[in-house]
């Protein structure tokens, strides 16, 4: 998988998961609001913003590259879903712990203060959930990527066109037509 799509889900599921822990944590909204302004979520609109557009721009990415390249990789497809999660995974846990931090930072708290309460690590477990999500995202991106664009190319191998040539004396020679791109395979021709 490509490192654009891998980031795009990243920054977008890092701010699901920070947004959820804060959600599942605080259920009730005087609360909540209230933590956040005294943590240090002064940036959150800009944060969502950012994510939504990396977001995007992750399955856009994806999408074109399934346009450009067609060839499959020969790692089996659960080896390239267990890569992509353990990837969106460390820049969650990462991203989310770097986030935390510059929050207590901003907010004048003390970052050791961090591991006193258990929003820390619930919030860590919420983004490994994210992140598997967010890999199961990718792969049926990806899939329904190949299967449009295989739709659209078409999937089918092109075989050359047979054509018929009568020879003086009631012979018949058969030659495949092979013209640039209207059948066969593409490439330089052969000698």
């Amino acid at each position: 998988m490509l490192g654009l799509p891998t980031a795009g889900m990243a920054a977008a599921g890092v701010v699901l998961g920070h947004w959820l822990t804060y959600f599942i944590a605080f259920p009730k909204p005087f609360v909540r609001m209230d933590v956040l302004a005294r943590s240090g979520h002064g940036y959150w609109l800009f944060a969502v913003q950012v994510a939504v557009v990396l977001g995007v721009v992750g399955i856009g990415s994806l999408f074109l590259s399934r346009i450009q390249s067609m060839a499959q990789e020969s790692t089996p497809e659960l080896d390239r879903f267990a890569r992509s999660a353990f990837r969106l995974a460390a820049l969650q846990v990462a991203a989310f712990t770097a986030m935390e931090v510059v929050e207590r930072l901003l907010a004048g708290a003390s970052v050791a203060g961090i591991y006193q309460h258990h929003l820390f690590v619930f919030g860590l477990a919420i983004q490994l959930f994210v992140a598997v999500a967010g890999a199961v995202i990718l792969r049926w991106f990806g899939q329904t990527a190949t299967r449009i664009v295989r739709a659209l190319l078409g999937s089918a191998p092109r075989r050359p066109l047979p054509i018929a040539f009568a020879l003086p004396g009631g012979d018949v020679f058969v030659r495949r037509l092979v013209l640039a791109g209207a059948a066969g395979s593409r490439g330089p021709p052969s000698r």
